[in-house]
């Protein structure tokens, strides 16, 4: 009789097949819960070798240390993850897996986790790439987000029907690394943040900032005490517009959000 791999039907009534983390793993992983970071890429390839999974499975492959995509990796990791039957260390060695390689791939994307004794996926955003009238856009989900067909067709379309309407500017709006592209009133949270689309970002801290008008006093303490002792605190100006504005660079162009300024509206476009 051959014994069911793990995450496949009949899997749970032979947990003997499971493999508990070997000794020489759990000092890597308690180090990594401890200092709240992602562990090392040979310690998640171990993990993904111990779920024993078919030999052509993603997830095995990425053990053998092929190089695998990250869309194949993903849901087979969170097959792993969501499959109730699993046991909760394999589930575990899912979530220890998935953080590795979403923030292999993009390391500055926001997460909400770092509390946590094992990666929380639902506390993370991942970058994922989805097709919009044949061109690719890339947004981003919770690191747990595993949509059935119908969810993701829901998805994909309020995506598409949002770009419909607002054009690059969503685009840029939802290519941004803290942006939940599931929140359900995403549509009116970027009208709401929306300042603008600029050629440059001179011309949007221009029109952001008093810059201009910075500018003139400056000429005229300049015209007044002559020399070049006033001068504009460039990084000051920079680090104080961080604090409240989003550039991102899209389609040629500036687009800038200022999240600050948002509101509880219902969404204006709809699934």
């Amino acid at each position: 009789m051959t014994t069911p791999e793990i995450g496949h039907p009949g899997a749970a009534e032979h947990h003997p097949r499971y493999e508990l983390t070997p000794e020489h793993l759990r000092p890597i992983l308690d180090e990594a819960a401890r200092t709240h970071t992602d562990i090392p890429d040979a310690a998640a390839r171990e993990l993904a070798s111990l779920m024993r999974l078919g030999e052509h499975s993603p997830l095995t492959r990425f053990a053998r240390g092929e190089e695998v995509r990250s869309p194949e990796l993903r849901h087979n990791y969170l097959e792993m993850y969501h499959n109730p039957d699993n046991p909760a260390e394999v589930r575990d060695w899912a979530a220890w897996i998935g953080a590795s390689l979403i923030h292999r791939d993009s390391p500055d994307l926001h997460r909400e986790d770092r509390q946590a004794p094992v990666p929380d996926l639902s506390q993370m955003l991942c970058r994922i790439e989805i097709d919009i009238k044949g061109s690719p856009v890339q947004v981003h989900v919770p690191g747990d987000y595993f949509p059935t067909v119908r969810q993701q067709g829901l998805f994909h379309r309020r995506i598409r029907d949002n770009v419909d309407a607002y054009g690059p500017a969503f685009i840029a709006y939802v290519s941004r690394g803290d942006i939940d592209a599931t929140e359900p009133h995403i549509a009116t949270k970027f009208a709401d943040s929306y300042v603008g689309q600029f050629t440059s970002t001179d011309e949007a801290l221009r029109r952001i900032t008093d810059l201009n008008e910075i500018e003139r006093c400056i000429e005229g303490m300049r015209e007044l005490v002559g020399g070049e002792a006033v001068v504009v605190d460039w990084e000051r100006l920079w680090r104080t517009v961080d604090q409240d504005y989003v550039f991102v660079e899209h389609g040629g162009m500036w687009h800038v959000f200022n999240d600050h300024q948002l509101t509880e509206a219902g969404e204006v476009v709809e699934a």
